[in-house]
């Protein structure tokens, strides 16, 4: 006799907060798997700001602000401190070169940004504002930012932020 699993929507979020659970669902989801731009716009980024050699620090960049592997690193999620000034000035410069890839992306593609993503790209550009200004610390932005991961890789969105 054949067991079958039943697992209600509240169990799948709930793996979802496991990483290796989203790595699987990202890899069944064809659109994070060919590289969905709101996340592979970070690498793009980060060329850019090694190529125009922008002041700031590229090695915090790459980590704390624009994880190009996917998730906030253990020290992220820790780090308390808010970003120098350097940092922040590059965030500010860096952040509508990360809005207009997502955006010049999915034109390529021909697709529109449909309400899920747009949602998603506009909470990442406002977490980017954030840091930008000041108000956010690395923890605090790395952990919006891996709760936003894991709801685009299963296609919801809600987000909340305190002001």
């Amino acid at each position: 006799m054949k067991r079958i699993a039943v697992f209600s929507f509240r169990d799948i979020l709930r793996w979802a907060m496991v990483p290796g659970v989203v790595a699987l669902a990202a890899i069944g989801n064809p659109t994070i798997a060919q590289g969905e731009p709101i996340n592979s716009c970070f690498g793009e980024v980060l060329d850019y700001a090694e190529a125009s050699q922008m002041p700031g620090d590229l090695a915090v960049l790459q980590k704390q602000v624009f994880p190009v592997a996917g998730y906030a690193s253990a020290q992220s999620l820790s780090d308390d401190r808010i970003p120098s000034a350097a940092v922040r000035q590059a965030v500010a410069q860096l952040t509508p070169i990360y809005q207009n890839c997502v955006e010049e992306r999915h034109s390529e593609r021909l697709e529109m940004l449909d309400d899920v993503r747009k949602s998603h790209l506009a909470a990442r550009v406002s977490l980017l504002h954030r840091l930008a200004d000041g108000t956010l610390t690395y923890a605090e932005y790395a952990r919006h930012l891996d709760m936003l991961r894991r709801q685009q890789a299963v296609g919801l969105f809600f987000w909340q932020i305190k002001t």
